[in-house]
């Protein structure tokens, strides 16, 4: 489900669409086609503009914390961190007051707990071609740091698009892993505590802060694993099902672009989740 909120409640989904590519909202136009093309995305809701009704609605739509991401018509100088969870209307509506002034779009979806996605997917293919590779990290990672380049692939994998067959695949070594690890941990630190932060104050920011809030457990060890489990051969099989719509059913109605990424987290209790997709447009 994807609604909107511009002075109205909008639900239709060729309306929703219309609406985003006027206003070239590239990130939640792909998520509405992806969702009417029957891929699994969060329930999602796209702030044009915000009232004290409008946010408690979202509220009561999607419940209690709700995962703040942004959407943009230009990329910003400095893009700030969202994917975060925020408690209260208060907090939500003076945090999307940031976004706006910054001339950045609330995009407001279901909680999912980044730290503890079980594994996520950067699903990398090209407009013309027959391959699609998977770009994977395991339990703990996230799937923005990895399209953002600040997590290694802990695997690669190279399938044919048609005939399902497997390329190539590739693992990441356990010493490159560990140093991984270690980095996780350091910035799933920074990140509880601009959680914290954000919740309390009703700031974002450009950057993780250095030093931990007070509130911040020290006890994440078990978030992320010492040793990598490749991607078992039901969720390729699960992902390439999903790379083919994508690439039949998706890319033909987004804007063009000579490559495309498609960013999935499989969570504990949902499944695949389908984040957004990406293409050329975002180096604008």
């Amino acid at each position: 489900m994807i609604r909107v909120f511009s002075d109205e409640w909008i639900s239709q989904s060729d309306r929703i669409r219309e609406l985003l590519r006027d206003r070239q909202l590239f990130k939640s136009l792909s998520i509405s086609i992806s969702s009417a093309a029957g891929l699994p995305i969060p329930d999602t809701i796209v702030l044009l503009s915000e009232t004290s009704a409008a946010i408690q609605e979202c509220l009561r739509t999607l419940g209690s914390p709700l995962m703040l991401r942004m959407d943009f018509e230009r990329l910003p100088r400095r893009k700030m961190l969202g994917g975060i969870p925020v408690f209260e209307a208060s907090n939500l509506s003076k945090l999307c007051q940031t976004l706006f002034t910054s001339e950045c779009i609330p995009l407001l979806q279901c909680y999912s707990d980044r730290f503890r996605d079980l594994y996520s997917v950067n699903l990398l293919m090209a407009e013309a071609g027959d391959d699609v590779t998977l770009e994977v990290v395991g339990r703990g990672f996230d799937a923005g740091d990895l399209r953002l380049g600040m997590s290694t692939p802990h695997e690669r994998i190279s399938i044919d698009i048609f005939s399902g067959k497997i390329a190539a695949r590739h693992k990441i070594l356990e010493d490159r892993y560990r140093i991984e690890r270690n980095e996780r941990l350091l910035r799933i630190r920074g990140f509880q505590s601009y959680i914290c932060r954000a919740n309390q104050d009703g700031v974002l920011s450009h950057d993780l802060p250095k030093a931990t809030s007070p509130q911040v457990t020290d006890d994440i060890e078990h978030l992320v694993p010492g040793n990598y489990s490749p991607l078992g051969l039901s969720s390729i099989r699960e992902l390439l099902g999903m790379a083919q719509r994508i690439k039949f059913g998706v890319i033909p109605a987004l804007p063009h672009s000579m490559e495309y990424s498609a960013s999935f987290s499989l969570v504990p209790t949902g499944g695949w989740k389908l984040w957004d997709i990406y293409g050329s447009w975002y180096n604008r």
